[in-house]
């Protein structure tokens, strides 16, 4: 599930433009296999990893706009979509804490 990309071609050392290169070619690559479609580049969005996060989770939000971000976040997907509906709808800024007490 998913697409990933070789740590060797994103490293902090080859640079931005070659990292983004690397990540556009494993998504667009993944779009044309899995879903056999020709995928057109819109826009994009740069974004750092955190180190040794492992399958951590993080929320952030500024005004009206709430970000998700972590690693294998595909197998929090139930209660990711649970927090973020309530969240959508109490305006409110999920938290791990409260997402791992609502899975108990």
């Amino acid at each position: 599930m998913g697409g990933s990309v070789d740590p060797v071609l994103t490293a902090w050392e080859v640079g931005r433009e070659a990292a983004t290169a690397a990540s556009r070619d494993a998504v667009l690559g993944y779009v044309r296999e899995r879903l056999t479609v020709e995928p057109t580049i819109v826009d994009s969005l740069y974004c750092n990893h955190v180190p040794n996060m492992g399958d951590g989770i993080e929320f952030r939000r500024s005004g009206p706009v709430l970000a998700v971000y972590g690693e294998s976040l595909m197998k929090f997907a139930p209660a990711l979509g649970d927090a973020l509906a309530a969240a959508a709808l109490e305006g409110a800024t999920p938290t791990v804490r409260r997402l791992a007490a609502a899975g108990r």
